[in-house]
């Protein structure tokens, strides 16, 4: 593997994840439904910096729980 300059990187050490805003979960009305995410302030899920942020947090999250263990 090459040692060469991966801007997924720089982007993922530099975005600033831990302030974004938090989704809001709606409370579910019945047994079986579905709850779905209220649009917070800032969590325009159109925007792809957002998705993209989304997932990184995924990402930062399962590697802090990799390495606490």
């Amino acid at each position: 593997m090459s040692r060469q300059y991966n801007p997924a990187v720089s982007m993922y050490y530099n975005m600033d994840i831990e302030n974004m805003p938090k989704e809001k979960q709606t409370p579910a009305t019945g047994l079986l439904s579905k709850s779905k995410p209220m649009a917070a302030a800032g969590m325009d899920y159109k925007n792809p910096a957002v998705r993209v942020a989304k997932q990184l947090e995924l990402i930062r999250n399962r590697r802090n729980e990799i390495n606490a263990s």
